[in-house]
């Protein structure tokens, strides 16, 4: 059995295969305990001090699911040929490894969104791998990768997922061996939705609440990101300058960006209105902070509906429409680069294929042959 020391330091569920039963050795976890109490037939060994529970596959499911957040060690590896359903448990070796992988996003001062999204990464590997992080080989990975993308996962999914396995095992665990591994899809070469300008003013008309108005004002004539509008603070609105400072945003990095005097005169009213005393959009409890992002998505897909507009576009959808409307009205590109706050003018180019007034500037070889008129189909 487990040593009474180890299980104290580090508490764990340990299986065993007791043929007819599985065995659990359960620390004195009071959850965990209730947890055990709930499983359809489980009897109390005292004299072995284990927990038994009947060993079929109904009883299994049953206990995978209450030990799914529970560091687990399946001491019988005969019970992964019989229960494969073992193998999404994870081992303390496996949640002290994800606890270094957050211990370590965290020093580096990533974001939450990254810090959350590349610790569910991680998870979600190590629940369908059939070892341990420790037993984890370049082949495993790339497995891996490629079932991600046979099951039809986005580029940039795939992408981050390989960017999330790569630092935890090369810079958080320093294991070596896995640049094969590390192989990146292509990425899709998309272009973003950009409202026309009439669209723009659509929207802004059929919002007739001024806090939603101003929010979506906001993102277009500044072109922020929606984690950046929520997160303004009145601090950070300068009027004697014209300007907004956007703190610790993409990158933990800080930038001005326009302030429209349009929003300035709107903003002065708003502020009469509205019992405004730290962020410019508190929350609905006004004590827990500013509001949400997916409130603000929700303002902005209620006025898209009102206005009309059937094309594919989020709040997200105003920045793109931001930088190709300042393009297409002569702005220069690196102007626009740090508007945005994009690192590589690369990023920032991609607005050059979505910007209308140039294609609208060349002629259609048809058109120029045909004198602009179509040639007569001879239909009645």
């Amino acid at each position: 059995m487990v040593k009474e020391k180890e299980q104290k330091k580090h508490p764990y569920v340990a299986l065993y295969d007791g043929n007819s039963s599985i065995l659990l050795k359960v620390p004195y976890v009071s959850e965990w305990i209730g947890y055990v109490r709930r499983i359809p037939g489980r009897t109390w060994d005292k004299d072995k001090k284990v927990w038994q529970v009947p060993a079929e596959h109904e009883t299994m499911m049953i206990l995978c699911n209450f030990l799914e957040t529970i560091p687990v060690k399946t001491m019988d590896r005969s019970l992964y040929e019989r229960f494969p359903e073992l193998v999404r448990l994870c081992t303390p070796e496996d949640y002290a490894a994800m606890e270094k992988l957050g211990d370590l996003l965290r020093r580096k001062g990533y974001s939450s969104k990254t810090r959350k999204a590349y610790l569910g990464h991680a998870e979600r590997f190590i629940r369908q791998s059939a070892v341990s992080v420790e037993g984890v080989t370049s082949a495993h990975l790339d497995d891996y990768f490629m079932r991600l993308i046979e099951e039809g996962r986005s580029r940039s999914y795939v992408n981050q997922a390989i960017s999330a396995l790569r630092f935890w095992f090369k810079e958080t665990l320093k294991r070596s061996g896995f640049s094969k591994a590390w192989v990146r899809p292509k990425s899709d070469q998309t272009l973003p939705t950009v409202l026309s300008e009439d669209e723009v003013l659509a929207l802004f008309k059929s919002t007739q609440n001024l806090k939603h108005r101003l929010l979506l004002t906001l993102v277009y004539s500044s072109g922020l990101r929606v984690s950046e509008v929520v997160r303004l603070r009145k601090q950070d609105i300068d009027v004697s300058r014209i300007m907004i400072h956007i703190r610790q945003a993409k990158g933990r990095k800080d930038r001005y960006s326009l302030l429209s005097a349009t929003v300035i005169g709107m903003m002065q009213t708003y502020l009469k209105t509205h019992a405004v005393l730290d962020y410019l959009f508190p929350g609905a409890d006004k004590s827990a902070g500013h509001l949400t992002e997916r409130s603000a998505q929700y303002m902005f897909e209620r006025a898209k509906r009102k206005a009309g507009i059937v094309k594919k576009a989020s709040i997200h959808t105003l920045r793109h429409s931001f930088a190709t409307h300042l393009l297409e009205n002569g702005t220069d590109l690196r102007h626009i680069q740090e508007l945005l706050g994009h690192s590589s003018l690369k990023t920032t180019e991609i607005y050059t294929h979505v910007g209308l007034k140039n294609l609208q500037r060349i002629q259609s070889p048809l058109d120029r042959l045909m004198g602009n008129k179509l040639p007569e189909t001879g239909e009645d």
